[in-house]
């Protein structure tokens, strides 16, 4: 998965979610996981933001080329340095921007020895020295492409040479993300392998635009798609589902809200505390940032619009064929319960059924909120199950129960 040899969110070292091969792997700590990867994160004492992301009222760790981190001369996170102590002391580069330019196998080196051989290499645009040796760290890194980015670790020691911030960029396939097209993007997507070890998948900047061309295909209001698929029986797969929308429109709650007002209910302490924790950075836009690209949850929040897609049983032809055509067996009352719902909810659908309540429920109270539906028969019940997982929800549960007046 997502992994760096070193540092929290560093490199990508192996596909969103990981594989067979990965997980979100982050050696030296970095835990088993079947076949690879595990999660793990290496000890290090401090991960700062980027530029304003990071705040910070000095004038940064910036060098030529590269942006600060936006810690001052007195918030070294905690490491002292010394007036006569080097200028590349401290410092360090994120793994994933370095992974595949390095110029040759890491070794011990000195920083001293480090630099002057990086100066007597016409493609060496960069050099790095980690500290203490072993555990994923091997030493002297020698890099042919200038890093946009710093990192902080204490002991570590990193500089761009001068007069080679540029070098690596020129010919860099990164560009190519200006003339990406939806047609590309699902060719390229198609064909992505990350298990594949044959191919450099996990570079950055093919992950960057791996990154990119989801978003970009996500947003693509293509027509509505239907395919029937299935074994034991048949079902209908609906994609690209735009309209009606799912979620509450803020026009409808507008109109809503001028005839019959509501005022805005105070969170629960635990829907408080939820909804403050959603504010944090996940590790997942952690792990965005360390390549470069927009984070999912922040592409998402920018849209008002989103594509759904259904599972829905063949033969029903009741409440499966009015969510084949406008979403939910009743979009206004869908919308009007979504109307008395706000962000840290946690709601409870008791017979989900197809989840065509379940599913705007899930979106109204977001990530902090929670929808509890509950279907007793296993089948329907897999099938609101389905629909979660295509529609990307997190906040479902699906206890196999049925409710009752009483114990049976």
């Amino acid at each position: 998965g997502f992994g760096s040899a070193r540092n929290l969110g560093g490199g990508l070292g192996g596909g969103l979610g990981g594989g067979l091969g990965g997980g979100l792997g982050m050696p030296p700590s970095g835990g088993g996981g079947f076949g690879g990867g595990g999660l793990g994160m290496a000890p290090a004492p401090a991960m700062g933001g980027t530029g304003a992301l990071a705040g910070g009222t000095g004038s940064g760790l910036g060098m030529p080329g590269l942006q600060g981190t936006g810690l001052d001369a007195g918030d070294k996170g905690g490491f002292v340095k010394l007036s006569t102590d080097p200028e590349t002391l401290h410092q360090a580069f994120h793994y994933a921007d370095i992974a595949a330019y390095l110029l040759q196998r890491p070794e011990p080196r000195s920083p001293e020895e480090c630099r002057e051989q990086c100066s007597r290499n016409e493609s060496c645009a960069a050099w790095e020295v980690c500290a203490p040796l072993g555990d994923g760290c091997d030493g002297c890194y020698l890099i042919s492409r200038a890093p946009r980015r710093w990192d902080q670790r204490e002991g570590w020691h990193a500089e761009i040479l001068p007069g080679r911030e540029e070098l690596g960029w020129q010919n860099n396939d990164t560009g190519g993300l200006a003339n990406l097209t939806v047609e590309s993007c699902r060719e390229f997507l198609l064909n992505a392998n990350g298990a594949d070890q044959s191919v450099p998948f996990h570079e950055p900047a093919v992950m960057q635009k791996y990154a990119a061309c989801g978003s970009m295909v996500w947003d693509a209001e293509a027509p509505r798609g239907l395919n029937v698929v299935g074994q034991h029986w048949p079902t209908f797969l609906i994609t690209n589902f735009w309209d009606p929308p799912i979620l509450l429109p803020q026009e409808v709650e507008q109109e809503m809200l001028s005839s019959s007002p509501r005022q805005q209910r105070p969170p629960t302490p635990m829907a408080a505390a939820a909804l403050e924790a959603m504010q944090r950075p996940g590790v997942t836009e952690q792990l965005h940032g360390t390549i470069g690209s927009d984070s999912w949850e922040g592409h998402r929040r920018s849209r008002d619009r989103a594509p759904h897609a259904f599972v829905l049983p063949f033969y029903d032809t009741n409440i499966g064929h009015w969510m084949k055509q406008h979403g939910s067996m009743n979009p206004l009352q869908s919308y009007e319960m979504q109307s008395i719902l706000q962000p840290g909810d946690t709601v409870i659908d008791v017979g989900a059924n197809l989840g065509c309540y379940t599913l705007p429920f899930a979106e109204r109270v977001g990530a902090a909120g929670k929808v509890i539906a509950v279907e007793p028969f296993r089948w329907l019940r897999q099938i609101v199950a389905s629909n979660v997982a295509i529609n990307g929800l997190s906040n479902v549960w699906l206890p196999p129960v049925g409710l009752g007046a009483a114990r049976a």
